[in-house]
Formats: C-alpha cells, structure tokens, sequence
C-alpha cells in the first residue's frame, strides 16, 4: 500500500471499504489501458480505489515510449558517475543537457540521486538572445530563475516542451518516498507563495505516479518532462507511468525547487547555473 499512500491513514480506510468493489475498476481500468497489463491487479485497484473515494483528479496513462532518441556523446556526473546524455531529439524538438548534480543529505552527505536539467533548445536561443554569452554566475542565476515562467504559457507555444528533468538514484528508492518528496517540497512552496493548497491533488498524483514499480534500483532512470501549457508527463525506464493533471503553478514551483532564487539545494543551484554560463557561451 505505501507504494501508492497520498496521506497513510486515509488510504487504508479507504481501501478497507473498497476491497470487494476495487478489482472492477482496477479490470475495466487495465482493458482501457493495456500497458497497465504487467501492473499487478491489485495495484490498479488501489489507485482506482483512491481516485474514486478521495476525489483525485486521474492521471492520464496511455501506451506511449519516451519521445526523445539520447545521443550518443554523454556527460559523467563526477561524484556518482552517472551518465546522462548530452542531447535529447526528436523530429520536431531538441533538448539540451544543461548540467547534472547530486542531490545528498547535507548532514551525512547521504546521496539520494543524481539530478540532470535540459532545455529545450528553443528556450536556450530565447535566453542567449536576451542575456548573450552571460560572463557573470549572478546573471546565470538570474537567467537560469526565469525558467518557470515558460511552463507557464506566457513565453512558450502551449504544448511544447520546455523543460526535463532527469532523476537517477544513487541507492535503491521507494517511489513514494522519492517522488513524494519532491512533492511535499512543491506543495510547500506553492503554498508559501500563493497562501492556498490547490495543487495538492497534483502533488498526490507525482507522488503516485509510478504504479506497481515497488523499487527503483540504482541507475534506473526517471524522466519528468515540462510542457508550457503546465503539463507534466512522468516516464520510467522509457515508458510513460503518468500524465498529470495541468497545473502551471504547480509545475513552475517543482522547476523553482533547482531552478529559482531559493533552491531546494544550494550545490545543485549552483551546478545548474555554472552550467547554463558554459550552454550559452557556446
């Protein structure tokens, strides 16, 4: 059950009430959507369970790989060795590696995961046209900040992506507890900035949205890709697990938490901003 907990003790008292009535809507749920047919039944049952009764709005699972073909030329993270590939393409998009960093407990400097941010290459001649081969690591940082403004629609074409954020653990992982805390950590922010908790059924669906995978072992990889129109679709090992419902503060917040003038994480703040000064000096 943990593997799909929006809050612990609401999600057991719900799927004790639904236990009989569950694998219906878990079978017509897998006949809708036949990726979902290697998801243990159960599984499905839960999350149809708690869409359901708690009220969440469900995310949109539909068969699709991941959309980008990687290149071959890679970047090694130096502190975990993971490899990330310099370019993402495909027929009509091209992103760009801007930089990875490691994602570590500060107290024990634990590593976590290891974080890779590309851009959209459009997004990078926007920010070269308006700030040229940035000298300064301040400019960087203030380029680098207005990011979160493009999933928002008002600098972008809706649809196209702006942003991906690549996600590969260092040890194994359980899902909710990795996801969630990125999803703790949006809810948090959006709530510190706009004084309300609309995205919170967003954040419960990034924190469930890798269905029936109980670990992520280390080097497996998990893409979450950022649209302008404030949609976030969530991949693991190349195959779509969820596309969340839209919601563009939500995910100008999670692009904030690396990205903005108060980061989650000092040391990957500044990786990304050292980064972003090397892409557009080129």
């Amino acid at each position: 059950m943990n593997s799909f907990v929006v809050h612990r003790t609401l999600a057991s008292r719900v799927l004790a009430r639904t236990r009989h009535a569950a694998p219906r809507h878990a079978r017509a749920l897998r006949t809708k959507f036949p990726t979902l047919g290697s998801v243990p039944l159960h599984s499905v049952a839960r999350v149809t369970s708690l869409t359901a009764f708690v009220g969440l709005t469900a995310m949109v699972v539909t068969p699709r790989e991941f959309p980008f073909k990687e290149s071959e030329e890679q970047s090694t993270n130096k502190d975990t060795q993971h490899k990330f590939p310099v370019t993402l393409r495909n027929n009509s998009e091209s992103l760009t590696l801007i930089g990875s960093a490691v994602r570590a407990v500060t107290m024990f400097n634990f590593y976590t995961y290891t974080l890779g941010l590309y851009l959209a290459d459009s997004q990078l001649r926007a920010l070269r046209a308006e700030y040229g081969a940035i000298a300064s690591a301040e400019n960087a940082a203030t380029a680098l900040s207005t990011l979160s403004s493009a999933v928002t629609g008002a600098s972008s074409p809706a649809g196209s992506v702006v942003a991906l954020l690549r996600i590969v653990p260092y040890r194994r992982a359980n899902p909710p507890h990795l996801l969630g805390s990125l999803s703790r950590a949006t809810c948090q922010r959006v709530k510190e900035m706009h004084g309300d908790e609309q995205s919170r059924d967003w954040c419960a669906q990034l924190s469930a949205s890798l269905p029936g995978v109980k670990d992520i072992e280390p080097g497996q990889v998990i893409d979450i890709e950022l649209l302008a129109d404030g949609t976030a679709r969530v991949y693991f090992k190349q195959q779509l697990t969820a596309e969340l419902s839209r919601d563009s503060r939500a995910v100008s917040v999670l692009l904030q938490l690396f990205t903005g003038p108060k980061p989650r994480t000092a040391a990957v703040h500044q990786a990304l901003v050292e980064g972003l000064r090397s892409a557009l000096a080129k």
